[in-house]
């Protein structure tokens, strides 16, 4: 998520700000030649902060998985975000602190990593054979209609996952 530091808005109260994929700023950048915008990407929150005490100043949280979500498919070395609220409705009008402040922007990553590899397959039935021929690749056979496989497999994050063994009738 996206966390900004809000301290001035037109009220108290909560209107929309939008966090979309765009194209990077440069030194040619004007209000009348902005970097490109992907609406498809995107997240947003309802916000006002900073215009009195009963909406004080502080941080809010924008959701941006989706925009970087896409930045990961892109081989792109400098990637944009473009934050945008309505320019018609002055409730919507807000102001964020940069990063030459105390209270800069960040965004926070959760990152999963891909489980750990499953150990080979064994196979569970009540006639089971392996086989290991001089090339040194097992095979397992079996007369049981229905046998069961065993392996066991770990994720160094703690999330959730499932094994999946294939079965085949031959060698080809």
């Amino acid at each position: 998520s996206l966390s900004l530091y809000e301290y001035w808005s037109y009220s108290c109260t909560a209107k929309p700000l939008y966090a979309y994929l765009s194209g990077t700023a440069s030194t040619a950048t004007r209000w009348t030649a902005q970097p490109s915008v992907n609406t498809a990407f995107g997240g947003s929150v309802s916000v006002a902060k900073g215009f009195s005490s009963s909406c004080a100043a502080g941080r809010i949280s924008v959701p941006v998985t989706n925009i970087v979500k896409q930045w990961s498919t892109l081989t792109d070395a400098t990637v944009g975000l473009a934050l945008r609220a309505s320019e018609t409705d002055s409730y919507g009008w807000k102001r964020f602190r940069s990063s030459e402040s105390s209270t800069d922007p960040y965004i926070t990553y959760t990152y999963n990593r891909k489980p750990n590899a499953a150990s080979a397959p064994v196979m569970q039935a009540p006639q089971s054979y392996q086989f290991t021929p001089v090339s040194g690749s097992t095979s397992w056979f079996t007369s049981a209609d229905k046998p069961t496989f065993t392996s066991t497999a770990s994720d160094p994050d703690g999330s959730g996952y499932s094994v999946t063994a294939e079965v085949h009738s031959s060698t080809t």
